[in-house]
């Protein structure tokens, strides 16, 4: 009984879990740069989810790109995270790309963990993301994990978010 409490607690230490069930933005998210007034929490549930989900709208329009904060993390003895998010994205027109970096230097320098470009109409619709991630800050005792957005804000309708997840791998050192 011991053996499988620890296992799943191992197994269940989220950096960040989140479901947005409330009606504002999660205690701790923050911008670097623009974005504050372009994200909110909509009580639709076109991501996959449940209702709430975290809606990203085109206006006001941004083209120096996004960087919203959800945690900082300390990675000591950490190889890799995994990632889960549902996403549905409107698209309109041109190239859009949405990622997930790291810093270890507050936000100076942003290491890509993963991203994926939308180009097309055919990228409209419903995505789900479930990657195991790393970067060079993997290790660090104080990480900066983002959701990033690189391109044009006109360009889109909007892009809504649920159900975040990123949680350290198991490596060979731990019960599994």
């Amino acid at each position: 009984l011991l053996l499988n409490i620890s296992i799943y607690a191992q197994n269940n230490s989220f950096i960040v879990n989140e479901t947005f069930d409330g009606t504002s933005m999660p205690e701790g998210w923050y911008f670097i740069g623009e974005g504050v007034d372009n994200f909110s929490i909509s009580t639709t549930s076109n991501a996959g989810g449940s209702a709430n989900e975290l809606l990203f709208k085109s206006s006001p329009i941004v083209t120096a790109g996004i960087h919203l904060v959800m945690a900082t993390a300390d990675l000591t003895d950490v190889e890799e995270l995994g990632l889960s998010f549902k996403h549905y994205f409107n698209y309109d027109q041109l190239s859009h790309t949405l990622g997930i970096a790291t810093s270890s230097d507050n936000g100076n320098t942003w290491n890509t963990a993963w991203s994926q470009t939308f180009s097309n109409a055919s990228a409209t619709g419903l995505h789900e993301v479930d990657e195991t991630i790393s970067t060079s800050d993997m290790g660090k005792d104080s990480v900066l994990i983002c959701l990033f957005y690189e391109g044009n804000t006109y360009n889109f309708s909007k892009w809504y978010f649920d159900n975040i997840s990123i949680f350290p791998k198991a490596n060979g050192n731990d019960i599994q």
